[in-house]
């Protein structure tokens, strides 16, 4: 404590003050001696600094074949040559847009070219095509048939989306119910198309077996007899005890043997025939 009191006074007397809270700084009476540092002088990183963020010095990890995963570091090599980008001859401009009347996009909205509709538009439709209507429709207007409901979904979709985007809260239900009706057309196209392939199928396997190709003579049929044919079938269908039906044998329907090759007919004598292989079946 003499000491602390001979800094302070000794300070007094040159004309200073010192704070109380430095007062033990000046109660030491060795002085303050740097020590030199232990670590030798180095231009070298340390290893610490050296490590990376995963704190390993295995360069291939990362690198699963199981994984598929890739090196940590991307390099410079592609396996296929980066794209180049195509010159243009003239840079479009803004004017090539603005007669788009005739776009094919506008065909994912209504004829009024509006994104929604009103719930009372959108209920007012008919009921879906049923599988009779369907059946005696030819492969082209099928075609067509499909290909407008396919058009129909993509416009009532867009309209869903457009309803979500901007939260409605309205025309969700309608939009539900046209979407089944579209596709239970869709459905039934499907299934007329795919009758008509496995009743081919079943006539042709029929017509190509050695035993009933033999039923009928080879110029029995031809383009001015066509459609005589099919009334000649339809009345022997008709008649209960006709005899050209009770001593026929339908044979399995199984693929023709190599060795038997089936005659060659015309093609209206095969669908003729075809038919008419149907129709007795």
């Amino acid at each position: 404590m003499a000491a602390v009191t001979r800094g302070i006074s000794s300070a007094s007397a040159k004309g200073t003050t010192i704070p109380i809270f430095l007062a033990p700084a000046f109660s030491s009476t060795s002085p303050f001696v740097a020590l030199p540092s232990l670590r030798c002088f180095s231009t070298t990183i340390s290893r610490e600094s050296r490590r990376d963020k995963h704190n390993t010095n295995n360069k291939k990890r990362g690198v699963s074949a199981m994984r598929g995963t890739g090196p940590m570091v991307n390099r410079g090599l592609w396996r296929y040559d980066l794209p180049e980008p195509v010159t243009r001859v003239r840079v479009p401009q803004q004017s090539d847009y603005e007669d788009t009347a005739n776009h094919g996009l506008w065909g994912f909205f209504h004829e009024s070219r509006q994104a929604m509709l009103a719930p009372a538009a959108e209920a007012s439709h008919g009921r879906a095509w049923s599988y009779s209507e369907l059946s005696v429709k030819s492969f082209d207007d099928l075609h067509k048939l499909y290909w407008l409901c396919v058009k129909e979904q993509n416009r009532v979709l867009t309209g869903s989306k457009e309803l979500g985007r901007v939260r409605a809260g309205y025309g969700l239900g309608e939009i539900d119910e046209k979407l089944r009706l579209i596709k239970s057309t869709m459905r039934n196209i499907r299934e007329v198309l795919a009758d008509r392939q496995f009743k081919y199928e079943e006539g042709m396997a029929l017509f190509n077996q050695e035993a009933l190709s033999t039923l009928l003579p080879e110029d029995a049929l031809n383009e001015d007899d066509f459609y005589s044919n099919f009334n000649e079938v339809e009345t022997s269908n008709n008649s209960v005890d006709s005899p050209e039906t009770e001593n026929i044998e339908i044979v399995p329907i199984v693929e023709a043997p190599s060795t038997v090759k089936a005659k060659s007919k015309s093609p209206n004598q095969r669908m003729v025939l075809k038919d008419r292989v149907l129709r007795l079946k």
